[in-house]
């Protein structure tokens, strides 16, 4: 499966009904290539369910738009917009939901590491990847990494996904970058690949980078 960002599609095929696990540091693009991918989605009629937890769901109604676009608010319970699903439970209401869903983005998991210990956690990303499975969907999870706690909690449940995807960000030259540790059952490239975040997702050729380190080291 193709999601329509050209620096991932270019190294990856995402197997349908698999469940991505998509970490890096804030400010690491995760969010802009989660919403470019479900920009996608939308754009080939494609269902997409979004679960916002760290970012009003609001703001992601006036940045995504489609019939088929579906919004669940576990940002704050002041939130109340009729066009937003409210009191969402992901155990007990994920499967509900998934009738002509494509693309599940749950971003980001970073609040549940916290919340849950960790034989909770497993069996909610369980959950997780039973129902994305079964609807033969794909489901791409964001974590915010750099804290030792809850770097150490995901370290344990790793293991469950079906693929990995790891972003940095290279500050000396306003570079991100991406590599896709693991992915089952499908070739992918382990190198690291950099890009450029303006209006759309641009990559950047690793020579350019490597001049730019360079001339900084100087």
């Amino acid at each position: 499966m193709k999601v329509g960002v050209k620096i991932l599609d270019d190294i990856v095929d995402f197997p349908e009904g698999s469940t991505i696990l998509m970490f890096g540091p804030i400010g690491s693009g995760k969010s802009k290539i989660v919403k470019s991918i479900a920009k996608n989605f939308l754009y080939k009629d494609m269902g997409v369910l979004y679960l916002a937890t760290e970012e009003d769901p609001r703001k992601i109604l006036s940045t995504l738009n489609g019939d088929k676009l579906r919004v669940v608010n576990l940002f704050s319970d002041l939130i109340r917009d009729p066009r937003i699903i409210q009191g969402f439970n992901l155990i007990t209401d994920l499967k509900n939901v998934m009738k002509d869903v494509s693309l599940v983005i749950l971003d980001s998991i970073n609040e549940f590491a916290i919340q849950l210990d960790v034989n909770q956690l497993i069996q909610f990303i369980k959950t997780i990847i039973a129902t994305v499975y079964s609807a033969d969907a794909l489901a791409i999870i964001t974590y915010n990494s750099g804290n030792d706690d809850t770097d150490y909690v995901m370290s344990m449940v790793e293991y469950l996904f079906d693929g990995i995807i790891q972003l940095d960000v290279e500050e000396d030259i306003s570079v991100k970058s991406l590599r896709v540790l693991r992915m089952k059952n499908r070739k992918h490239d382990t190198n690291w690949h950099f890009f450029k975040i303006e209006e759309e997702i641009i990559p950047v050729d690793a020579s350019i980078i490597a001049t730019n380190l360079k001339s900084i080291q100087k």
